[in-house]
């Protein structure tokens, strides 16, 4: 890279930065930054009119002074100037952060336009970003909303293998590895080596769109637009991740008199009939559970990764519950315990497992390979006719089971 681009880049680089502090300056202090980030910016465009090859290096060396000298005053500048009655949170922390937030939501026709609209509220508030980024400037209480939902401990979606991919397709090799087919063989000298006749299984994991989408009439908006924003990502962004923690483990289970409203891009883990990648088990009310338990997760190959097992609640205390005798006080185990007894890396206790159905699932968490884009994006729009304002959260997603013996039921 030639001098002049790298003293220019590094000044640009210099100034972005630097804006970022514009927004807890006081008044005065703020007018004199500004100032020197406009002769900053006065120095790019002199700097992007020289000829190169015609400009000596002492000349650019002069300009890099000049540059190096303001930078330097500015830091100095807004070392000074902070406004001790302004919070030194910036303003993607702030209470009119979410007030323009859900402007910008409520206002806009589609995705497209809301950020574009929020991008020219963060440039009027000195904060600066590219296109295609803008979600990473959210107001901090909706991001850390979307945050705090994907990666919580009760979102197990995020320990799935997400390809990042809007397409996958999954070829496995379905024998036995045991099989006389499959097995590497040696050779002998002069004979004819023999290949493997391939039995694959082919799955083509695409996308479909998975949404949730609640109205909200205006007046209730104007009258407690934090709160409902709190409530409206909240609502969605839980909900949607239910529904497709819904769909991965126990299927959609909507009837196909609602075709529109199923999810079929996602195959469920849980069944009673045993497939090349699933292991059904069936109850027996004659065997203890936890033995049970043991045999299930026996069936899931541990090679693929750390084998998560599913269950209800009560299903956890039962197993949880030692008795030392017929008249002894029963004594409770941790769910460390219990997952360690069973050979389970975890235990996730859901209400989506139905005792009635299913015992107990187990999954090898790296063998289920998902598509689309993990957090759902956030759009709204106003129905004039109605004076309601409709808010969705969308994404396209899919997902499949991608080894085989990744994941075992215990079924009723």
């Amino acid at each position: 890279m030639k001098i002049k681009e790298l003293l220019i880049n590094k000044t640009k680089r210099e100034i972005e930065a630097k804006k970022k502090s514009l927004n807890y300056l006081n008044d005065e202090a703020k007018a004199a930054a500004q100032e020197m980030i406009d002769d900053l910016n006065a120095y790019i465009t002199e700097l992007e009119a020289l000829e190169e090859e015609k400009t000596a290096e002492d000349i650019l060396k002069g300009f890099e002074e000049k540059v190096n000298e303001k930078i330097e005053a500015l830091a100095e500048k807004i070392a000074e100037g902070a406004n001790p009655n302004v919070p030194t949170e910036n303003y993607l922390k702030s209470k009119n952060a979410m007030t323009d937030f859900l402007k910008c939501w409520t206002e806009s026709r589609d995705a497209k336009e809301m950020r574009a609209n929020w991008a020219a509220v963060c440039s009027k508030n000195n904060i600066t970003t590219s296109v295609g980024s803008e979600e990473a400037l959210l107001p901090e209480a909706v991001r850390g909303a979307i945050i705090d939902a994907w990666e919580s401990p009760k979102n197990w979606l995020n320990r799935l293998k997400w390809s990042g991919a809007k397409r996958y397709m999954v070829r496995t090799e379905v024998t036995a590895d045991s099989s006389e087919n499959v097995r590497a063989k040696g050779h002998k000298p002069g004979e004819t080596k023999q290949n493997q006749a391939l039995e694959i299984s082919i799955k083509d994991v695409t996308c479909q769109m998975v949404y949730k989408m609640i109205n909200i009439d205006r007046l209730t908006e104007f009258n407690n637009p934090g709160d409902l924003l709190n409530y409206i990502q909240g609502e969605l962004i839980r909900q949607w991740i239910k529904e497709v923690e819904r769909a991965v483990l126990v299927g959609d289970g909507r009837t196909s008199a609602t075709p529109d409203l199923r999810i079929t891009s996602i195959e469920k883990v849980a069944g009673t009939t045993t497939t090349p990648y699933m292991t059904a088990v069936q109850y027996d009310s004659n065997k203890s559970l936890i033995e049970q338990f043991v045999d299930m997760v026996a069936k899931v190959d541990d090679g693929i990764g750390d084998i998560v097992v599913f269950m209800s609640k009560a299903t956890l205390n039962e197993l949880r519950k030692v008795s030392f005798s017929s008249t002894g006080t029963p004594q409770y185990l941790s769910k460390e315990d219990v997952a360690a007894q069973i050979g389970a890396a975890d235990i996730i206790t859901t209400g989506l497992i139905d005792d009635a159905t299913y015992r107990g699932v187990a999954l090898a968490t790296d063998g289920y390979v998902m598509v689309g884009e993990m957090n759902p994006e956030l759009v709204s729009q106003h129905d004039i006719t109605t004076n309601v304002t409709y808010y969705r959260a969308e994404n396209p997603i899919g997902g499949a089971i991608e080894y085989p013996k990744a994941a075992a039921t215990l079924y009723v």
